[in-house]
């Protein structure tokens, strides 16, 4: 229950191979802005794409004014759900980076108890933060 806020990083090693790495906040995504521009920094991602259904331009106006970064929203109209299952199939082709970090560990937690081969009540988990964060970096990049 509760806010939650993931985001998902992808980056490319060259050889065909993608790296992600997610963190997600227990937190309204305006209490989390500073450590989300400070890993995208960090992992040098030079414009934040969000899902801009409830908030429309509101987020990439917070973005700039108080963080001076480019941050873009975009409209889904998709079925969560559906959108979740389709990003299962990269769960095993991509490689999921962890560091010790508390958001990097709320984010790998989700992802795991939301994929899990035991859990197939995802309404009970409730969870899908994470799972959608990965879902629609998969959908921008076209992948899905």
């Amino acid at each position: 229950g509760g806010d939650t806020t993931a985001l998902s990083i992808a980056k490319a090693n060259g050889n065909g191979g993608i790296f992600v790495i997610g963190y997600a906040w227990k937190l309204a995504w305006n209490l989390c802005s500073s450590d989300i521009v400070k890993l995208c920094n960090y992992y040098n991602v030079p414009k934040l794409m969000y899902e801009s259904n409830n908030l429309g331009d509101e987020i990439a106006g917070h973005y700039k004014r108080n963080h001076k970064m480019k941050a873009k929203g975009f409209y889904t109209s998709d079925n969560k759900k559906d959108r979740i299952y389709k990003s299962a199939y990269f769960i095993d082709r991509v490689t999921f980076l962890e560091d010790n970090s508390i958001g990097n560990k709320t984010y790998m937690s989700q992802m795991r108890k939301y994929n899990s081969k035991s859990s197939t009540n995802h309404e009970k988990y409730g969870h899908d933060d994470a799972p959608d964060s990965f879902a629609l970096l998969l959908q921008n990049k076209g992948w899905i």
